[in-house]
């Protein structure tokens, strides 16, 4: 009797790690497609906000990393407010704020820095969020970041 217990609670937790596996999966692809919609959707349903896509040995990249680098507002927003974590660092040791000061986003360093984002966050290789938003070239940006850190 116990034996089938366990193997119906293994069972049952196969079926559960597959389900969020194929969640993880659709929230990448709505987000590769830049469909907001379906990206909250999916988050409603109980898709991980912070999910991680492993692409290779090491190389790894969270649903918010995505979005940052390839998708609009709206979708880095969804993220965000779903409890996407902030900190998490990618292969590079790359955080999300990173990525948007990079990108020369005001939006996105606006909406990371708001809900907590580390400010001084680096790579352990000398990069900054500060260098990152340096080599954007963003005035804006910039300024946002060294207001910030002032504080």
């Amino acid at each position: 009797m116990l034996r089938a217990f366990l193997t119906f609670l293994f069972i049952v937790s196969l079926s559960v790690a597959s389900l969020a596996q194929t969640k993880a999966k659709e929230l990448f692809a709505a987000i590769h497609d830049n469909d907001a919609r379906k990206v909250e959707q999916l988050l409603n349903e109980g898709a991980d906000a912070s999910a991680i896509m492993q692409m290779g040995p090491g190389a790894q990249f969270s649903a918010l990393t995505m979005a940052i680098n390839t998708s609009t507002f709206p979708i880095v927003k969804l993220l965000v407010e779903h409890k996407a974590q902030l900190e998490w660092k990618d292969w590079f040791k790359t955080t999300a704020l990173m990525y948007a000061a990079g990108k020369g986003s005001p939006e996105l360093v606006e909406l990371l820095l708001a809900h907590g984002a580390d400010v001084r966050a680096d790579d352990g290789q000398g990069t900054t969020v500060l260098g990152a938003a340096q080599q954007s070239k963003n005035r804006k940006v910039i300024a946002l970041i060294e207001a910030k850190l002032k504080e």
